[in-house]
C-alpha cells in the first residue's frame, strides 16, 4: 500500500549534476538544493546530527543516482563536501563510477527522493558536450556516446539550485553551427538537406520528450490529479442507465480538460503566476470535495426521481465546480512544467506536447477506471462495497494533503 506520504504531486527538490565521462571511469560533482527542514534551521547542527545527515546523504545519492552504460548500472561512489542551511542553502556531492570498455549508450536514473534533475555531460566519451534534464523517478532519454550522426536529447537551462538563477550558458548560440552541433553530440552532416533532416529528428524528439513528461506528470507521479479524475468518474457512476452516464462524463472530463488547459497555458507562459503554497492546498480540496460528493448523492439525496428542472440545476452545478477545479489544476500542471522549462524557440510545440501528455494520461485512467465500474456499477454491492470506501479513502487522502500543504 503506499502511504499518502509518499505520493506527494511536486516535490520542491531540484539539483544540477556535472559530470565527466573518461575511458574507465566517470566523476563529477551534485549540486543539490537542502532539505526544507533545515531551511528554516536557527543554528548549526551537532556534530552527530551533521554526520547522520552526511551518511543518510550519500547513501541517497548512492541508491537514487545511476548511470546505465549498455544496459548495465555503474555502482555509484559518492562523498559529501559540504551541507546547506538556511532558505538558499545547497548540498554538495563528489561522485565517481566505472565505466565500461566502449559504451554506446548511457541513461541516467533519478529516483524520486532526489528529486528533478539538470545534468551537464562532458568529457572525452561525448563527442562534444551535452546538458539535459532528467525528472524524478524516472530516466534520461538515451545518450549516445563516441562518435555518432543519432540526434542527443534537446540540450536546454535550468535554474541553479538555492539561487534563483540560471547559470552561464554553455550551448551554442544561434550563430555559432559548430557549438551547436557538439551540443547535439558532434553529428554533422555537412549538407543543408540532411542537417534539416537532423533538425526533423530533433525536433520529433523533444516533443516526444515533453509528450512523455506530460503522461508521466499524470501517470504514475500525479496522485492528486489521477483521485480528482477517479472521483468523477464515482460522481457519474450513480446516474442512472447503462451507458447514458458515460455522456454526461464526457462533458464534465471536457470542461476539466479545457479550464486546466487554458490555466497551463497562462501559467507556463508567465501571464498568470500564483505561488504553489496556495494552489497545492486548494487541489487537495478538490479532492476531498469529489470524494465527498458521490457520498452525499448517495446516501442524502432526495427520495424519488429528480425533475428535468433539478436535473438541469446538478448539471449546471457539477459543471461549473468541475470548470473552476479545472483551473486550479491547471495551474498546477504549470508549475510542474516550470520545473522543467518549455524549450527554447519552440514554446507552442513543448506546451501543446506536454499538454497532450497530460490528457493522455488522464483518458488512460479514465478508460480503466471506467471500464471496472461498467463491469460492477449495476451488481448489488456496489454502493457498499465499492463506492463508500472508494469515496472515503478519496476524501481522506485529499484532506491528508490538503493539511500536510497547509503545515
Amino acid at each position: 500500500m503506499l502511504w499518502p506520504g509518499l505520493l506527494l504531486a511536486h516535490p520542491l527538490s531540484f539539483g544540477t549534476a556535472d559530470i565527466t565521462l573518461s575511458p574507465g571511469e566517470f566523476h563529477g560533482k551534485l549540486v543539490l538544493d537542502s532539505p526544507p527542514e533545515y531551511a528554516e534551521a536557527t543554528g548549526p547542527a551537532s556534530e552527530t546530527e551533521q554526520a547522520e545527515r552526511k551518511r543518510q546523504l550519500k547513501q541517497l545519492i548512492e541508491n537514487g543516482f545511476v548511470l546505465q552504460f549498455d544496459g548495465a548500472n555503474s555502482k555509484t561512489h559518492a562523498e559529501v563536501l559540504t551541507l546547506g542551511t538556511g532558505p538558499t542553502g545547497v548540498d554538495t556531492v563528489r561522485v565517481h563510477g566505472k565505466i565500461p570498455h566502449e559504451p554506446k549508450e548511457l541513461v541516467i536514473h533519478v529516483a524520486y527522493e532526489v528529486g528533478e534533475m539538470g545534468v551537464d555531460l562532458s568529457g572525452s566519451l561525448l563527442n562534444g558536450r551535452l546538458r539535459g534534464y532528467v525528472p524524478k523517478q524516472t530516466s534520461s532519454a538515451t545518450i549516445y556516446l563516441g562518435a555518432t550522426d543519432k540526434p542527443q536529447p534537446w540540450p536546454r537551462p535550468w535554474t541553479a539550485p538555492g539561487t534563483g538563477k540560471k547559470p552561464p550558458e554553455r550551448n551554442a548560440g544561434a550563430g555559432d553551427a559548430s557549438a551547436r552541433e557538439a551540443s547535439w553530440g558532434g553529428a554533422s552532416t555537412g549538407s543543408a538537406g540532411d542537417g534539416a533532416a537532423q533538425r526533423g529528428e530533433v525536433w520529433a524528439l523533444g516533443f516526444w520528450q515533453y509528450l512523455t513528461l506530460g503522461f508521466r506528470h499524470i501517470v504514475p507521479h500525479g496522485a492528486d490529479h489521477v483521485l480528482f479524475v477517479i472521483g468523477l468518474l464515482l460522481t457519474h457512476s450513480l446516474l442512472p442507465g447503462r451507458f447514458r452516464w458515460l455522456r454526461q462524463l464526457a462533458l464534465q472530463l471536457s470542461l476539466f480538460t479545457l479550464s486546466h488547459s487554458v490555466t497551463l497555458a497562462l501559467g507556463s507562459l508567465g501571464v498568470v503566476n500564483i505561488d504553489a503554497d496556495v494552489i497545492e492546498p486548494l487541489i487537495a480540496l478538490s479532492i476531498v470535495y469529489v470524494g465527498v460528493e458521490p457520498l452525499l448523492a448517495k446516501f442524502w439525496s432526495t427520495p424519488g426521481e429528480p425533475s428535468k428542472e433539478q436535473k438541469r440545476t446538478q448539471l449546471w452545478r457539477r459543471s461549473s465546480v468541475v470548470f473552476a477545479f479545472g483551473l486550479l489544476h491547471g495551474l498546477g500542471f504549470a508549475s510542474a512544467l516550470s520545473v522543467k522549462g518549455l524549450q527554447e524557440g519552440a514554446l507552442v510545440k513543448s506546451l501543446l506536447a506536454f499538454n497532450l501528455g497530460v490528457e493522455a494520461g488522464q483518458l488512460f485512467i479514465a478508460a480503466v477506471i471506467g471500464a471496472l465500474l461498467l463491469a460492477v456499477r449495476m451488481r448489488g454491492f456496489y454502493a457498499r462495497f465499492v463506492l463508500t470506501p472508494t469515496c472515503a479513502l478519496i476524501g481522506l487522502v485529499g484532506a491528508f494533503w490538503f493539511i500536510e500543504r497547509i503545515s
